[in-house]
């Protein structure tokens, strides 16, 4: 059982149960900066903040098959991928190659850790 679950059963004797889950943020980022931003929905099609693809909920992960550009950089990622866990493309394409990571949160307001810190 789940915290969700176990909210769920606790309060559905005082106000009724319904699960809400979190929203969630799809965030493509260099070493320096965040590049493009989405929110995203489980299982819906997305096209907004430079990013665009689907998400889909699978137990404890995701599966993704989501496309952005990273400064001038095609930059694609299709497989798991978990919460709170940068992820590198799947494929790069362009003349001038930016590495661009993918991260999955439910923080809106994601900031990439300096390279100098542990």
């Amino acid at each position: 059982m789940n915290l969700a679950t176990t909210l769920c059963v606790a309060l559905a004797f005082t106000a009724g149960c319904t699960t809400q889950s979190p929203a969630l943020y799809l965030h493509l980022f260099t070493a320096e900066h965040v590049v493009a931003t989405a929110r995203v929905s489980s299982g819906r099609h997305f096209s907004n903040g430079g990013l665009s693809g689907v998400v889909e909920r699978r137990g404890e992960t995701f599966y993704v098959n989501v496309s952005g550009s990273c400064e001038g950089t095609g930059t694609t990622l299709e497989g798991e991928i978990k919460l709170e866990t940068p992820r590198l493309p799947t494929a790069i394409a362009g003349s001038v190659l930016t590495l661009g990571l993918f991260v999955l949160s439910t923080n809106a307001d994601f900031r990439p850790l300096p390279l100098n810190q542990p």
